[in-house]
């Protein structure tokens, strides 16, 4: 198979390959290569999702990430086009009787990382988002700040802009072979061509333990897991100006998509990566 050649390949077009792709122009690396084995980018988690930007996130670990991506979000650099459309709108975290000590120690924290963060009330959860009434929490934070993006302004954003700077998509390409030399890696083969290749970025989403695997990585303890999403028909009592709510002892979420919700359990099923069918169970929890 003809190899051509180019600085760096990243694996998959979905959010964590298009930022890669994005940011490794923006520093230098012009030959970019984003492979993605669907016709379309986005196809999967990265076209399916509630696009909330939230810096209302308890673990430690990747609270700097959320309010790092969030600050993009709102104001994406000058060259970065399509910009995304962000609607502020903040996000609530409801916490139960066990919970609110953790969530309101939270809070208190958030100033030191950057993050406007309030304690709310049951009354004051309650007139905000009338539908919360008689759900079992005692407050909540709440992030005026959080809001919702959208998603395939921002995909667009970043693939297109990537390849401004040089960066190519290929579409259609599925990665059948890493190619390693004397223990390093050489190049990638797709089921239509090759690229020889000093970098390889695994941005695979549900299939980069496939493409570890490919190039000989150590198994890799990733799973694909199938989330629900539905979206409502319309909900006279749904105002539009209502912020996100997560309610943490119950594992759900919504926000207003007009004319109705938009809302998740937060169900978690493993499977193979690929299309997934819809539950009907589920919508009874």
């Amino acid at each position: 198979m003809t190899r051509l050649t180019c600085d760096a390949v990243v694996v998959g077009a979905g959010f964590a390959g298009a930022a890669t792709a994005y940011h490794l122009v923006r520093l230098g690396v012009r030959d970019v290569v984003v492979l993605e084995q669907e016709s379309l980018a986005g196809v999967h988690a990265s076209g399916r999702n509630a696009g909330m930007i939230r810096e209302a996130v308890l673990p430690a670990a990747i609270q700097p990430l959320a309010v790092e991506g969030a600050a993009f979000i709102r104001n994406p650099p000058a060259d970065f086009d399509p910009a995304p459309t962000f609607r502020r709108c903040g996000a609530m975290m409801l916490a139960d009787t066990a919970q609110a000590p953790s969530v309101r120690a939270w809070v208190d924290g958030t100033e030191r990382v950057g993050v406007a963060a309030r304690w709310l009330e049951r009354a004051e959860v309650e007139a905000r988002v009338p539908a919360t009434g008689g759900a079992a929490f005692v407050g909540a934070a709440f992030c005026p700040n959080d809001g919702v993006a959208d998603i395939a302004a921002l995909l667009q954003g970043y693939l297109q802009t990537a390849t401004r700077g040089g960066a190519r998509v290929l579409t259609g390409h599925r990665v059948v072979r890493i190619v390693l030399e004397k223990g390093k890696v050489s190049g990638v083969e797709t089921d239509q061509t090759g690229f020889a290749t000093p970098l390889v970025v695994n941005a695979a989403g549900a299939w980069a333990a496939e493409v570890g695997r490919l190039a000989g990585a150590a198994p890799l303890p990733l799973q694909a897991l199938r989330r629900h999403l539905y979206v409502s028909g319309r909900r006279e009592w749904v105002e539009p100006s209502w912020p996100i709510v997560w309610d943490l002892s119950h594992a759900l979420y919504f926000r207003p998509e007009p004319p109705g919700l938009l809302l998740s359990p937060c169900d978690e099923t493993e499977q193979a990566p690929g299309p997934a069918a819809t539950d009907p169970a589920v919508s009874e929890l």
